[in-house]
Protein backbone atom coordinates (compact mmCIF):
# COMPACT_ATOMS: atom_id res chain seq x y z
CA UNK A 1 0.00 0.00 0.00
CA UNK A 2 2.60 2.35 1.06
CA UNK A 3 4.71 1.56 -1.96
CA UNK A 4 1.82 2.37 -4.51
CA UNK A 5 1.04 6.01 -2.82
CA UNK A 6 4.78 6.69 -3.17
CA UNK A 7 4.67 6.30 -6.80
CA UNK A 8 1.67 7.65 -7.41
CA UNK A 9 2.82 10.51 -5.42
CA UNK A 10 6.28 10.60 -7.40
CA UNK A 11 3.89 10.53 -10.50
CA UNK A 12 1.73 13.51 -9.63
CA UNK A 13 4.53 15.80 -9.22
CA UNK A 14 6.52 14.25 -12.33
CA UNK A 15 3.57 15.89 -14.53
CA UNK A 16 4.31 19.83 -12.77
CA UNK A 17 1.56 20.33 -9.94
CA UNK A 18 -0.18 23.22 -10.36
CA UNK A 19 -2.61 25.37 -8.87
CA UNK A 20 -5.10 22.84 -10.18
CA UNK A 21 -3.79 19.55 -8.73
CA UNK A 22 -3.45 20.90 -5.01
CA UNK A 23 -7.05 21.82 -5.51
CA UNK A 24 -7.78 18.05 -6.58
CA UNK A 25 -5.04 16.58 -4.01
CA UNK A 26 -6.70 18.54 -1.32
CA UNK A 27 -10.42 18.02 -2.14
CA UNK A 28 -9.07 14.69 -1.82
CA UNK A 29 -7.35 14.35 1.32
CA UNK A 30 -10.14 16.74 3.23
CA UNK A 31 -13.58 15.03 1.73
CA UNK A 32 -12.25 11.57 0.21
CA UNK A 33 -11.36 10.56 -3.32
CA UNK A 34 -14.81 11.02 -4.70
CA UNK A 35 -14.82 14.65 -4.15
CA UNK A 36 -11.01 15.38 -5.51
CA UNK A 37 -12.46 12.94 -8.38
CA UNK A 38 -15.47 14.61 -9.23
CA UNK A 39 -13.44 17.95 -9.26
CA UNK A 40 -10.50 16.65 -11.81
CA UNK A 41 -13.95 15.76 -14.05
CA UNK A 42 -14.85 19.81 -13.30
CA UNK A 43 -11.42 20.92 -14.29
CA UNK A 44 -11.38 18.61 -17.56
CA UNK A 45 -14.83 19.33 -18.71
CA UNK A 46 -13.71 23.70 -18.36
CA UNK A 47 -10.58 22.58 -20.19
CA UNK A 48 -12.31 20.79 -23.07
CA UNK A 49 -14.96 23.77 -23.28
CA UNK A 50 -12.01 26.03 -23.66
CA UNK A 51 -10.27 24.14 -26.10
CA UNK A 52 -13.43 23.93 -27.98
CA UNK A 53 -14.33 27.33 -27.79
CA UNK A 54 -10.57 28.10 -29.13
CA UNK A 55 -10.97 25.62 -31.93
CA UNK A 56 -13.91 27.34 -33.16
CA UNK A 57 -12.56 30.39 -32.36
CA UNK A 58 -9.58 30.40 -35.10
CA UNK A 59 -12.13 28.35 -37.37
CA UNK A 60 -14.37 31.47 -37.70
CA UNK A 61 -11.41 33.69 -38.14
CA UNK A 62 -10.14 31.73 -40.69
CA UNK A 63 -13.75 31.65 -42.70
CA UNK A 64 -13.81 35.28 -41.85
CA UNK A 65 -10.63 35.92 -43.32
CA UNK A 66 -10.18 33.67 -46.38
CA UNK A 67 -11.80 36.39 -48.98
CA UNK A 68 -9.59 39.06 -47.41
CA UNK A 69 -6.65 37.17 -47.75
CA UNK A 70 -4.75 39.34 -50.63
CA UNK A 71 -5.35 42.73 -48.18
CA UNK A 72 -4.36 41.03 -44.88
CA UNK A 73 -0.93 39.74 -46.81
CA UNK A 74 -0.48 43.49 -48.10
CA UNK A 75 -0.91 45.04 -44.85
CA UNK A 76 1.46 42.63 -43.01
CA UNK A 77 3.88 42.97 -45.23
CA UNK A 78 3.57 46.59 -45.13
CA UNK A 79 3.93 46.35 -41.03
CA UNK A 80 6.98 44.01 -41.34
CA UNK A 81 8.68 46.94 -43.76
CA UNK A 82 7.64 49.63 -41.74
CA UNK A 83 9.69 47.57 -38.47
CA UNK A 84 12.25 47.12 -40.70
CA UNK A 85 12.80 51.04 -41.30
CA UNK A 86 12.08 51.74 -38.12
CA UNK A 87 14.67 48.76 -36.58
CA UNK A 88 17.80 50.03 -39.20
CA UNK A 89 17.41 53.62 -38.43
CA UNK A 90 17.91 53.34 -34.95
CA UNK A 91 20.90 53.05 -33.10
CA UNK A 92 21.33 49.98 -31.01
CA UNK A 93 22.33 50.01 -27.40
CA UNK A 94 23.53 53.09 -25.42
CA UNK A 95 26.68 54.60 -26.78
CA UNK A 96 27.82 56.12 -23.98
CA UNK A 97 31.02 54.40 -22.31
CA UNK A 98 30.63 53.97 -18.54
CA UNK A 99 32.88 54.18 -15.81
CA UNK A 100 33.99 50.57 -14.95
CA UNK A 101 32.64 50.00 -11.57
CA UNK A 102 29.12 51.38 -12.82
CA UNK A 103 29.46 48.92 -15.52
CA UNK A 104 29.85 46.05 -13.10
CA UNK A 105 27.19 46.73 -11.01
CA UNK A 106 24.08 48.66 -12.95
CA UNK A 107 22.48 46.28 -15.30
CA UNK A 108 22.10 47.61 -18.74
CA UNK A 109 17.97 48.07 -18.86
CA UNK A 110 18.22 50.09 -15.42
CA UNK A 111 17.68 53.64 -16.41
CA UNK A 112 20.98 56.12 -16.01
CA UNK A 113 21.93 59.08 -14.26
Amino acid sequence: MIRYLAAGTLVGFAIAPGPIWFLCARQSLERGWLSGFVSGLGVATVDGLHAAIAIFGVAAAIRLAAGRATWLELEGGLVVIALGMKMAGSRVGNTRPRSPPEACWRPTWAPSD
